[in-house]
Formats: structure tokens, sequence, C-alpha cells
């Protein structure tokens, strides 16, 4: 839940109202494309995967940055990974 407010935050923080409407743009595409189901695709994003490949997840703490970048930069292999 971090990582989506982190993600809203730079909605709230677009001052120009043009600007704001292709940004919120963006960030719905990106949340779109997420393969939002529990699985390995996530190991060492949101969780670890057990022996037995169950993914448990990590606290926000201990995840939230990884989920941020996952879901918004673009430069990592992270974003790739979980769509």
């Amino acid at each position: 839940m971090a990582a989506l407010g982190a993600m809203g935050h730079q909605i709230v923080s677009e001052v120009d109202p043009g600007r704001r409407s292709e940004v919120v743009a963006e960030q719905i595409r990106k949340l779109e494309s997420v393969n939002w189901h529990r699985g390995e695709q996530w190991d060492g994003i949101a969780g670890k995967l057990t022996p037995r490949g169950k993914l448990t997840r990590g606290g926000s703490k201990e995840t939230a940055y990884a989920i941020f970048d996952a879901l918004d930069d673009e430069s990592t292999a992270n974003l790739y990974s979980i769509r």
C-alpha cells in the first residue's frame, strides 16, 4: 500500500492540471500491466519464496521501496519481472 501511495503522491504533487492528467494516465498504464497474482514474479520484491514455492509477504518497512521501484521505475529489472 505504501508503494501505491507513493505513486499517488506523484499525481498530487503535479501543479499543472494538464500535466496532472498525463501523470494520472501514465500511472494507470503502469498499474494495469502488473501481474497482481501472488506468485514467483514478486520474489525479492514483495516477499520471498519458501522452499515449496509459496510466496511469503514481507512487511512494508522491508518491501515498500522495492515494490515502488518495480511499479514505477522503468529502468529496473523488477519492473519487467512483475509484468
